[in-house]
Parts: C-alpha cells; structure tokens; sequence
C-alpha cells in the first residue's frame, strides 16, 4: 500500500460506532464469530477479575497482599504469553486451532477454579487461565485485524 493511500485511508470520515455498525459487523462470517468469542471472553474474564478478590477472601481466607501477589502472577504470566510465546505459536498453528485450545483451556480451568479445594489447587489452576487468556486475547486482535479490510482498522 502506498504512502498516499495509507494517508487517504486514515483521513477519511468514519461514523462513530452505532448499533447499526455493530449489527452489520456481527454478521459478517468471520468477524461475528470473532467478536461473539471476544464478547463471551470478556464477560468471563470480567467476572473473574470482579470476583476474585471476594472469593479468595471468602473460600481461602486470604488478605489482600496474598490476593494480591495472585492476581500479579496471572498478569505476568499472561504478558509472557503475549511477548514472547504467542509467536512461536501462532507460526506453529493457525488462528483457528489457537482459539479453540485457548477457549478450551479457559473453561475447563474455570470450572477447576470454582471447585479449587485449596490455595496451591487454585494457582495450578489459574496457571492455564492466564496462559490461555494472553493466547486468546492476542489472537482474537490479530484475527479481527486480517478479517476486516485496512479502511475499518481503528
């Protein structure tokens, strides 16, 4: 693509998203499919990220810094994943394959987190959540990214 018409591209006017654009995009083959996963993703994660905190305060009776050191070993856990494993993936296998493993992996592991019995069952747990988590995520955007022409980036 050349210089000038990547200039054109970002210059011209978009409208702002509406419910009309969203509607348009969801049914599209591969973008729906796409932004359905991304959507039930992120509710789980959400929830996850609400709740843990109360959970673990409830069922494990743990303080805040022990919560805490946690949910800091799921986030660095997860940013690994995204800087220097989901590539070696990604070359190995195709989007598709990765995005089921990962959506795979993130609710056998909710459902193991929820029945956790223990604090060193629920890190064991969470191991495979995170690591999912950064895979899904990752892949989901570079998907999103090749599935939509270069004028809808953004």
């Amino acid at each position: 693509m050349t210089a000038e018409r990547k200039q054109e591209i970002v210059n011209q006017k978009r409208p702002a998203i509406s419910i009309k654009a969203l509607g348009s995009a969801l049914r599209r083959p591969v973008v729906g499919n796409l932004l359905h996963t991304r959507l039930i993703y992120g509710f789980a994660f959400a929830l996850f990220q609400s709740i843990f905190a109360l959970y673990g305060q409830y069922r494990f009776n743990l303080n805040s810094q022990n919560i805490g050191y946690i949910l800091a070993f799921v986030g660095v856990l997860s940013a690994i994943t995204q800087g220097f494993v989901i590539g070696k993936l990604s070359d190995r296998f195709a989007d598709r394959q990765l995005i089921f493993f990962s959506v795979s992996t993130i609710s056998a592991s909710m459902l193991a987190w929820a029945l956790a019995p223990n604090v060193i069952f629920l890190i064991i747990v969470l191991a495979p959540i995170a690591v999912s988590a950064g895979i899904l995520n990752t892949i989901i955007n570079a998907a999103l990214t090749k599935a939509v022409p270069p004028s809808e980036f953004g």
